[in-house]
Formats: C-alpha cells, sequence, structure tokens
C-alpha cells in the first residue's frame, strides 16, 4: 500500500509474543504497511514458534526494504526490552501477562502495542491503566491497546449515520451477536492458557470484549447493565462460554449483546450482521466483513412510504491496518492513541459488569 505523505523513518520493532496472533492478525497488517515498521527483534518462549516467526519476520523486511536485516532473537522478554536496536514493541501474549510486560515496556522506554483486554481484572486493569498512561505523558510514548474493534471503519460511518445526522430518525436499540463453536484441536481455542484461562471471563473477556468495544464505539457509554451467563462447552473452557447483556446508554438508546463459543455460525458472514442498529425510519447493518449497509424507510404516520439503501465496503483487515497506521503515527508524529489504556479500561469495566450481574443476579449501574 502507498505510503500516506505523513511518513518519516520505519519504526524499529520488536515482537514479545510471535504466535497465532502476529501470524495471522498482525503480520498481514503489518505487509499492507509497506515500510512502516521494521521487525529488528523477535521473543518467544517456544523455540518452534520463535523460528518460524523470525523467518517470516525476515520475509516481512525483505518484502518491504528490498534487503536482507538482522532479527535478534530472544527467549526472554526482558533481554528484548534492553536492545536498543528495538523502539517500539508488539506484545502478544496470553492475557494474564500482559499487565506485567506492559510496564515493564514502559518502564524501559519502549513505545507498546498490546493485544487486548488491558489485564486480566478489573482492579488490575484499574490500577494499570493510569500507570501507563503517565509513563506514557513523562516519557513521551505511545501505548496503544490492539482492540481492532476500535478501529473498525465502517464504525464511524454508522455513528455519523445514526447519531449525528440521523438518518434513521431517532436510535431505538443497536443488537450485537456472535457465534462460535470453540475447537479445541486447533487454532486460538487450542492453546492451553485459554482452555485453562487465570483471567476473569474467559472466552467472554477474550472474544466479548470485541462487541463491548464495538457498542461503546458507536453509541457512547453504558449506565445500566444486566446479564445472564451459561457455561455449555465444558470441555473447551474452565468458565462460562455464553452470555446475553442488556445495556441502557446514557442517551436512552437500548442495547442487547450476546455472545457464546459453544453454537456454530452456519451462515455466511455477509448473510449474518454481528450488528444492527434500530432506528424509528430504518436500520443499519453491519457484517464481519467490515461493510455497512443502511436501509432506510421513509415514514407517513407511521406507514412506510419509500425506501433507500447506501452501502460503505471497507477491506475486510482494514482494522488491524488502522490500529497499526494509528500507532506509527502516534509514534512519530504525537497523534492521539484511539484505543488508550483509558478507554480500554472502559471497556474491561463493562464487560466486568456484565460478568458481576450474571454472577450476582443483578441489575449493575455504571
Amino acid at each position: 500500500m502507498a505510503q500516506t505523505e505523513e511518513y518519516s523513518a520505519p519504526v524499529k520493532l520488536g515482537l514479545i509474543g510471535a504466535g497465532l496472533a502476529f501470524k495471522r492478525l498482525h503480520l498481514p497488517a503489518l505487509t499492507a504497511l509497506k515500510g512502516y515498521f521494521r521487525i529488528t527483534a523477535v521473543c518467544d518462549i517456544a523455540p518452534e514458534t520463535l523460528s518460524e516467526s523470525t523467518r517470516l519476520a525476515a520475509d516481512l523486511n525483505k518484502a518491504n526494504f528490498g534487503e536482507e536485516s538482522e532479527i535478534r532473537t530472544y527467549s526472554g522478554y526482558r533481554e528484548l526490552l534492553q536492545d536498543n536496536e528495538v523502539e517500539a514493541v508488539l506484545i502478544s501474549l496470553p492475557i494474564h501477562l500482559n499487565a506485567e510486560v506492559m510496564q515493564d515496556a514502559a518502564l524501559a522506554g519502549k513505545h507498546l502495542i498490546c493485544e487486548k483486554p488491558l489485564a486480566s481484572n478489573l482492579a488490575q486493569g484499574r490500577k494499570l491503566a493510569p500507570v501507563l498512561e503517565s509513563l506514557a505523558a513523562t516519557k513521551g510514548l505511545a501505548i496503544e491497546i490492539a482492540e481492532n474493534y476500535h478501529y473498525r471503519p465502517e464504525l464511524a460511518i454508522a455513528r455519523r449515520w445514526a447519531f449525528e445526522e440521523k438518518l434513521l430518525g431517532e436510535v431505538v436499540i443497536i443488537t450485537a451477536q456472535n457465534f462460535v463453536r470453540m475447537d479445541t484441536s486447533q487454532g486460538y481455542a487450542a492453546t492451553a492458557w485459554r482452555i485453562d484461562n487465570q483471567y476473569r471471563g474467559g472466552i467472554l473477556m477474550d472474544g466479548g470484549i470485541h462487541y463491548i468495544a464495538m457498542l461503546r464505539r458507536l453509541a457512547g457509554e453504558v449506565e445500566q447493565v444486566h446479564a445472564f451467563a451459561r457455561h455449555m462447552h465444558k470441555t473447551a473452557t474452565s468458565s462460562p462460554d455464553t452470555i446475553s447483556i442488556n445495556l441502557r446508554f446514557r442517551s436512552g438508546t437500548l442495547g442487547n449483546m450476546i455472545y457464546t463459543g459453544a453454537s456454530p455460525n452456519l451462515l455466511p458472514p455477509r448473510d449474518q450482521p454481528d450488528c444492527i442498529i434500530y432506528g424509528t425510519q430504518g436500520q443499519i447493518q453491519l457484517s464481519k466483513k467490515n461493510d455497512a449497509r443502511l436501509l432506510l424507510q421513509a415514514f407517513d404516520a407511521w406507514q412506510p412510504t419509500g425506501f433507500k439503501e447506501a452501502q460503505y465496503w471497507a477491506a475486510e483487515t482494514s482494522s488491524y491496518y488502522e490500529e497499526f497506521l494509528n500507532f506509527y503515527e502516534a509514534i512519530r508524529f504525537g497523534k492521539p492513541v484511539l484505543a488508550s489504556p483509558t478507554e480500554c479500561l472502559h471497556d474491561l469495566e463493562l464487560m466486568c459488569a456484565a460478568l458481576d450481574s450474571a454472577e450476582e443476579r443483578a441489575v449493575k449501574l455504571l
């Protein structure tokens, strides 16, 4: 992809954890951002993963810069943090390790982008976020949480249509849903730290927090939460895997989120919107393929009198591209980080409030 006008030197990037998230999610985005990042070091405790991802990083560097480059390898992240040829780190670790590694990286003066969520639990997150924000300010660091749903470009389009231009009339309710049956024989669900999780919420935190971020990005802050949860796929996870959450936003808009790791979604992605915004005069459908479709009806005395449709399409991987572009521009040009520790603390607070509600059978006020 062509470089923006605001392009400077590539960021020298170190990888802390180089498994599935790097290979499946981050590598394509770094490839698309041709020339923005040069990987200079890789750290992973698994020798095979370290070897494979170092090779992939070398291929990326050669494709982006047309030459071979040295990539140093480490089995311990603290050694990587002492490497002067690393100015920023990409942290992709089991969730329960995030807080310590992020704080160590910031104390070492490294810009950092770390896979969501912010922390293992709410108490840890509330302690960590202000520390990271303070270090970012005093050391001049870009600190970003890699919650790609904050960077889905179609969400900004949908928010503008629904809440700023009010094309739907008054927004009544927003629904979000995701269905997947975890397959512990392969992929993300096969990782031991997800099966026997050492962080609150299990898959509901790991996967469900995406949809919390999406709902907040669309409709703003929430004032009331009520949830029910179940544990269905007991061989795949040690904690509940299914949740239904009812929300009342500060604006008065209602919301509902359903997330499960126990039931397969058999419909093609474009036939299964993961979010619908319902208004008094129409609706907006958002799909997993990162597109937004606006369906409008004009009413006269509550009778439909017309119909029109608008559509916005975005590349399937564009949210990852946008999060790394934001990281680059924050480092090189001091632009604000969208998915900051404070922003993602609010995601964590809402997810934990839903878990509290499900456990206590109570409505939670935020």
